[in-house]
């Protein structure tokens, strides 16, 4: 179920005004329907179909009411063997028993301006011959996004064969997540194939076409027992016993009898007969065909109530709070009160990026898949299937942008991935490949041999690796193959990007969560990741001496190169804060960072164009005379974006790429000399160029995005690299994989890559939220008012007021250092007491406008500061 786990939301604003209210709630009886609404939602209540017919929203709280999100009208039904019924009660096409004729009672019991609510009583599934019955209690607060449907109903007794009974709401929305228990799934344009679960499920949703809807389950029980094949038990249920999903919309044709997008059906009776947990055969044609019919030997009953929560744009609105009282919308109610306050195309693209596709790449509700994620969404293919868990660094980014959504389910399906992918490290993973792992580490033929000392493992723990150390031992897989560890890219190069980009995930993970024990319970990984990484240091040229390219897997960069070199620092600084914060293994985190020092300095001795004294160079060779030199703009990105790159040079570098033609066509172009198709530059051979060396990838965006930040180009970073992505996501919502030289998108469609990043782009640059083991930062770009507030994740910032909050899931107290940034020079603010720091202390912002102090991040007390002067 929903679980919080420790995230920070911080603070720096006065709250809002409670006189500024949201639109009142109005309810409105018109001869053949009743209307409820606020600013937000709309609902539409038909008297004769007795059914919901309108579903609408408008996210900005403006009443502008232009999309239905329901494709069919929302009503009960009952599925019978055979359709024998009078005319009135009878759908001959699909066999659908409803009412037509308005019998049921409906009253307006509550009509304030915070609160609606409509009763109707006697909904039946036909009116002259009813098997089941019930009453709708509907209800919208002024605040709220979602509108409430508590359904109280039941079925009598029948020797007729039911099929069926429940309820179906048909979308326009082409996507469809399922958000269960065991793990999510989702589809997209699978024309005329559903799939059926008896699976605990609370969330479902569904996006596209300029609109989405959230359905929230409360109080979804197991599903119930059957007596015998032939007929069905007597029972009390809470809600549903199985769901449904319907997908249907490629080549459908916009029409009220025909079309919808995708779908979700509660079943309250019955048995879906085509319920598989295998990825493979789960979703079918046949649908209900093959359902048997039984006899409803007993009364059934139900109560339970649907959370219905439209959008006219193309992301959920769950991680949002209520408009007025803050409360994000999740099962539990966040101790943060916080409202959204920043540009719309900010809080639309950062929760597309999100929910469209990277929570789509998740597979694990599926049997065997538990932890597994893919580059692209189902729709219905899979790119690069049967490929999953790519780090390199694919994974880095989409996890990222999931573990920024505040959202504890998608922390947790995070969690999942991390671990599934760590039981792939060589010498201690339970899926490891034994044959790979207990191989020498070979050698390229472009390579001498390695320089670097022997590996050595020294933590005490359960997972220690038995026998003898392997050369590959530490080394995580490049990616699944139906499920099989792989430890070579698609290109068959060897690269250290999985374990760069693994670790990376692995402490966010940890630090969003404050979770010191989860961490404790991964060192083994974290420790023989960091010894298999420093395993390629050369102490002699005082770098990395690599096998093959860093993070774009096709290009052949070998020996000394500039790519894994510039985040070579940064990865043993956080490695050696993991094991600081734990206590351990202090000489080895003594060794990587002084590896990491040396690293920086050897980069800008030995890889430095001294002739052009521009820009880093691909790589040195192996003789240490002979070097390749293609103006990588990525690896020259990334030594600004880490620190290597010392400020007398970072205005040369930047300018050096941004000369080129196709610099910023969209995200960041890859180098300025095409790499060949031959053999000595290319890993798949063939062609003139090699391909991935004449596109934009979105991970170069994301080193990019950080020299931007790190030298004040705002204008760059916004104008550039964000807004333009930002265009594309609000027009397409799904995007490619790449962008050629003309701006347009290419390769492998409905990619996680380019959507992550703009979310990420957000979270790190534009709002400077940055939360480490140790530090907990804001530090905005440009300096200005906000509120980002999304699930169980807040930032407000403002000059006045400072509050930090932090939910903790651990139990061991961390100190962390939290800096504010962009604030008044010379300013002091008064800290609060409160249960966990009992004494009031002042503080005082320095010369550069930096509040900066120490606090136990181990209980959830919010930090209050105000302003002194």
């Amino acid at each position: 179920m929903y679980l919080f786990f420790a995230v920070i939301a911080i603070v720096v604003v006065q709250f809002t005004n409670a006189s500024e209210k949201s639109p009142i709630v109005q309810i409105s009886d018109k001869d053949s329907s009743v209307i409820i609404e606020n600013g937000y939602v709309r609902l539409v209540f038909d008297k004769f179909s007795e059914s919901i017919t309108e579903l609408t929203a408008d996210f900005s709280g403006s009443s502008d009411f232009n999309r239905n999100v329901l494709a069919r009208p929302f009503t009960l039904s009952t599925v019978f063997a055979n359709a024998t019924r009078t005319s009135n009660c009878r759908d001959a096409k699909s066999k659908n028993i409803h009412s037509h004729m308005g019998s049921a009672d409906y009253s307006i019991v509550t009509q304030t301006d915070d609160l609606a609510e409509l009763v109707v009583n006697g909904i039946k599934d036909c009116v002259a011959a009813s098997v089941a019955e019930e009453a709708w209690h509907i209800s919208l607060h002024r605040s709220e996004r979602f509108a409430q449907v508590r359904i109280v109903g039941g079925a009598k007794a029948t020797s007729e064969a039911i099929v069926s009974i429940g309820h179906t709401l048909y979308t326009g929305a082409s996507s469809l997540y399922g958000l269960f228990d065991r793990g999510a799934m989702q589809m997209m344009n699978n024309p005329g194939k559903c799939m059926g679960s008896n699976q605990t499920v609370d969330r479902l949703y569904a996006l596209g076409n300029d609109q989405s809807i959230d359905v929230l389950y409360h109080q979804y029980p197991a599903a119930p027992s059957a007596s015998g094949s032939d007929e069905i038990s007597a029972n009390q249920l809470s809600g549903p016993v199985e769901v449904v999903f319907m997908s249907q919309f490629a080549g459908a044709t916009n029409s009220v009898d025909t079309f919808y997008g995708s779908g979700f059906q509660d079943v309250l009776v019955g048995s879906y007969p085509h319920k598989s947990l295998d990825m493979a055969t789960a979703w079918s044609t046949k649908c209900w065909d093959e359902a048997t019919p039984a006899e409803l030997s007993a009364d059934v009953s139900w109560d339970y109530t649907m959370s219905l929560g439209p959008n006219n744009m193309n992301f959920p609105v769950y991680p949002v709070p209520f408009a007025e009282s803050g409360v994000a919308r999740t099962p539990t109610t966040s101790s943060v009160n916080l409202i959204p306050n920043m540009p719309e195309v900010d809080v639309r693209t950062f929760l597309t990026g999100i929910y469209a596709s990277p929570v789509g790449c998740l597979q694990s509700y599926f049997d065997l898949r538990d932890g597994t994620i893919a580059p692209t969404i189902s729709h219905p293919d899979v790119g690069y299937s049967p490929n999953t868990n790519f780090f390199d660094p694919d994974n880095y980014i989409s996890v990222s942008a999931m573990m920024y959504s505040g959202d504890s389910y998608l922390m947790n399906e995070v969690r999942k991935v991390i671990e599934r992918t760590a039981e792939t490290m060589c010498g201690i993973g339970k899926e490891a490949d034994a044959t790979y792992c207990d191989a020498e580490r070979a050698a390229s033929t472009r390579l001498h041999p390695r320089l670097a000392s022997p590996l050595a493992v020294t933590h005490p723990s359960n997972r220690a690796v038995q026998g003898a150390v392997k050369p590959r031992t530490g080394q995580l897989m490049h990616h699944f193959i139906n499920l099989v560890p792989t430890y070579e890219s698609i290109a068959t190069s060897e690269q250290l990007g999985p374990n760069v980009f693994w670790t990376l995930s692995a402490i966010r993970y940890a630090s969003l969560n404050n979770d010191a024990e989860w961490l404790q319970r991964m060192l083994p990984f974290f420790e023989l990741s960091a010894r298999y990484l420093a395993s390629f240091y050369c102490e002699d040229q005082g770098l990395l001496l690599v096998p093959g390219p860093l993070w774009i897997d096709v290009i052949v960069r070998e020996n000394y190169t500039s790519d894994s070199n510039a985040i070579a620092p940064h990865i043993f600084r956080q490695l050696a804060e993991v094991f600081e914060s734990l206590n351990t293994l202090s000489d080895f985190s003594v060794e990587l960072r002084r590896m990491a020092d040396k690293i920086s300095v050897s980069m800008n001795e030995l890889l430095w164009d001294v002739d052009s004294n521009d820009h880093y160079i691909t790589q040195l060779n192996a003789d240490l005379q002979t070097t390749r030199d293609f103006i990588d703009y990525d690896s020259n990105l990334l030594a600004v974006a880490f620190g290597v790159t010392p400020e007398d040079r970072v205005n040369n570098l930047l300018g050096r790429v941004d000369s080129g033609a196709y610099t910023h066509i969209r995200g960041t172009w890859c180098c300025e000399v095409p790499y060949s198709g031959d053999a000595d530059d290319c890993y798949i051979v063939g062609g003139d160029v090699c391909g991935d060396s004449i596109v934009t990838l979105g991970r170069i965006g994301w080193a990019d995005s950080h020299a931007r930040k790190r030298v004040g180009d705002l204008q760059t970073f916004s104008s550039l690299l964000l807004e333009p992505l930002q265009r594309d996501l609000i027009d397409d919502t799904w995007l490619f994989e790449r962008y050629d030289a003309n701006g347009t998108q290419i390769r492998t469609s409905y990619y996680f890559e380019y959507p992550s990043l703009v979310t990420m782009m957000l979270t790190e640059i534009r709002y400077g939220i940055d939360v480490t083991l140790s530090t907990v930062k804001v530090d905005p770009f440009p300096v200005a008012d906000f509120t980002f507030s999304f699930g169980s994740m807040s930032v407000v910032y403002s000059q006045d007021y400072v509050e930090i909050h932090v939910h903790s899931e651990g139990v061991v107290e961390v100190i962390k250092t939290v800096s504010v940034h962009g604030l008044s020079p010379n300013t002091m603010y008064k800290l609060k007491p409160n249960k966990c720091s009992v004494e009031s202390t002042e503080v005082t912002s320095c010369g550069g406008g930096v509040l900066s102090f120490d606090y136990p991040m181990s209980c959830e007390c919010p930090i209050v500061l105000t302003r002194s002067d």
